[in-house]
């Protein structure tokens, strides 16, 4: 679980600093979330 985490931390990170793509990616981030609570 840790490693997954780690790499999740990672994509946001990503993600944040992209900026561009960052909108999109938000999204599907968001969806898988709202999908695990």
């Amino acid at each position: 679980m840790k490693v997954a985490a780690v790499a999740f931390a990672a994509v946001l990170y990503k993600v944040v600093t992209s900026g561009q793509v960052s909108s999109e990616l938000q999204a599907i981030v968001k969806k898988a979330l709202d999908a695990k609570m």
